[in-house]
């Protein structure tokens, strides 16, 4: 069988609700191996996010921070890190809207002073149980990152939401995850990604680097974030509990996470 390239998300995909992944999708990506394809995980985390149950599972290589960097077999080949001004200019407008905020890098997440006091669900996550990659900074120079990851307020939404995404479009991305996977740690968060990088481009700069044709790839995801993965790959694969906008998408609808959906869909296209 011709080698084939395949972009995994974490959330919702690899990864379910009580931070497991099911043995049915270790044993999937086991055979993937034995039969010679790539694996690859296609994430909105940044490397230090990364948790260490997926990087047990051996992954050829990584899309990280939703396309702002790449990497393979431990290398680093490609990183874009957001400038001090950008950061200078966009605080402004985040707290404006009254969105708590994260800076994620390869190496910490940051926060500003005063932040381990929020109470919504992503800081309680990440600032607080995961304390040795958040860094607490006072100059915004001191912050390396490629992406913001936002919790909005829950009236952030409609003609607020638009006129939010207007007043970020000339420098961001906007990526706004869905209300309603209760469990999913991206439920209803918003991702800003520096423009002009997406995890399609990520996908892209990887399979040139490694001078594999567009053809062989195969995505699977589950949520907004992954949109741009679902419509640049050869094969789009859609877990049942995807959202409506990915699987509109799809080339297959598996089942759900914790229903063997990727075992599932790699047996639906005959890789395993």
């Amino acid at each position: 069988m011709e080698q084939r390239i395949l972009f995994f998300d974490i959330d919702g995909t690899l990864l379910n609700n009580k931070a497991v992944v099911p043995e049915s999708a270790v044993n999937a990506l086991e055979q993937l191996k034995e039969k010679g394809h790539l694996r690859f995980v296609c994430t909105g985390r940044t490397r230090c996010m990364i948790p260490e149950v997926i990087n047990e599972l051996g992954f050829d290589g990584f899309v990280l921070g939703a396309g702002t960097e790449v990497e393979f077999q431990g290398k680093q080949l490609v990183y874009r890190e957001l400038s001090t001004e950008l950061i200078k200019r966009t605080i402004p407008i985040l707290r404006k809207y009254n969105c708590a905020y994260l800076f994620e890098g390869t190496d910490y997440v940051y926060y500003e002073k005063g932040a381990e006091q929020e109470e919504r669900a992503y800081f309680s996550v990440f600032v607080k149980s995961l304390s040795s990659i958040a860094k607490v900074v006072e100059q915004y120079s001191e912050i390396h990152a490629s992406k913001i990851t936002l919790v909005p307020p829950e009236d952030l939404c409609g003609i607020k939401l638009e006129a939010f995404r207007q007043e970020l479009a000339k420098d961001f991305n906007v990526i706004v995850h869905e209300r309603v996977k209760k469990g999913i740690l991206t439920d209803g968060l918003i991702e800003l990604v520096p423009l002009g990088f997406t995890k399609a481009t990520g996908i892209k700069s990887a399979i040139e680097l490694l001078e594999i044709k567009r053809e062989a790839t195969i995505g699977v995801g589950d949520s907004n974030n992954d949109l741009e993965m679902l419509g640049f790959v050869e094969t789009a694969v859609v877990m049942g509990n995807g959202t409506k906008r990915a699987k509109d998408l799809a080339d297959v609808v598996t089942t759900s996470i914790d229903d063997d959906g990727i075992w599932n869909s790699m047996k639906t296209l005959q890789l395993i």
